[in-house]
């Protein structure tokens, strides 16, 4: 029986029949649907047999063998450096910029550590927003579904940053400092939607075990509001910076100490070194 396009462009993805979820439960991907929804979120359409066809097609055009050069990061003013094995194609070798800032992820931690308590904050502060857009890019359909209604004028970008906002009839007042400008000025919109992600303040979060954890001073925020301060086996460092015996951290909140603790493969590291430490 031949294998079906749709079926043949999961395999070609990676999506598994089969996987283990976070609580441990096996779970088995058997509805069509559901490969045609997480290969949507990869970017490609396979809502139909022709669609998921052409999604191959355009895989097997790609070139994806290519062989990538070694690049070095090198610390301006300074002895330190760090090489980035098989990483990417230097940009005057035709390279694409998006290969050398993902090729960065493997140095990001090494070069983070090396930032004093100022520089982190100048980063935060000044690179941060242009980092974010270039390192965690939007896929190739949501991409182009903003670039469509950019064109359409169904949707406006506004470089600004938002002082406050509140609540004028059916209607909601924002105040904005427009990026270069020294005044401020309103706009009145339908909604407000903050997609800026979760916050990895855990002053300010509100739940109730980091809340407990805090009164107890059990934890310590970094000063950077980018999660909780830990040793370099991963162990949370308690308000007087000590390092608990109970209490060791995975997870988004290691961007503190790591920058790069989002996604699956610096998870899957740091989720290794914790149970080599717990299970010797």
């Amino acid at each position: 029986m031949p294998v079906s396009a749709l079926h043949a462009l999961a395999e070609r993805l990676g999506i598994l029949p089969e996987y283990v979820d976070q609580t441990g439960r096996e779970i088995r991907i058997t509805a069509d649907k559901s490969r045609v929804a997480i290969i949507a979120a990869m970017g490609f359409d396979a809502s139909s047999e022709e669609r998921a066809a052409y999604a191959l097609a355009l895989l097997d055009a790609r070139e994806t063998a290519r062989t990538l050069l070694p690049v070095r990061v090198i610390v301006h003013g300074s002895d330190f450096s760090l090489p980035v094995r098989g990483a990417t194609l230097t940009l005057e070798r035709g390279g694409d910029w998006r290969e050398v800032v993902g090729a960065l992820r493997v140095a990001t931690p090494a070069l983070w550590e090396r930032l004093d308590a100022t520089e982190r904050a100048r980063f935060v502060r000044h690179v941060r927003p242009w980092w974010d857009v270039h390192r965690h890019r939007a896929a190739p359909a949501t991409a182009n579904a903003i670039q469509k209604m950019l064109a359409s004028g169904d949707l406006s970008v506004r470089a600004a940053r938002i002082l406050g906002y509140r609540s004028v009839a059916s209607e909601v007042e924002v105040t904005i400092r427009p990026r270069g400008a020294s005044a401020a000025g309103r706009v009145h919109v339908d909604r407000v939607i903050n997609c800026t992600g979760p916050s990895s303040d855990v002053r300010r979060v509100g739940d109730p075990l980091l809340e407990s954890l805090l009164a107890r001073r059990l934890i310590r925020p970094d000063p950077l509001g980018l999660g909780l301060e830990t040793a370099a086996d991963g162990a949370l460092l308690d308000a007087g910076s000590q390092p608990s015996r109970v209490l060791s951290l995975v997870g988004p909140l290691l961007k503190a100490g790591f920058w790069e603790a989002t996604a699956v493969p610096e998870l899957r590291q740091h989720a290794a070194r914790l149970a080599e430490r717990l299970l010797p």
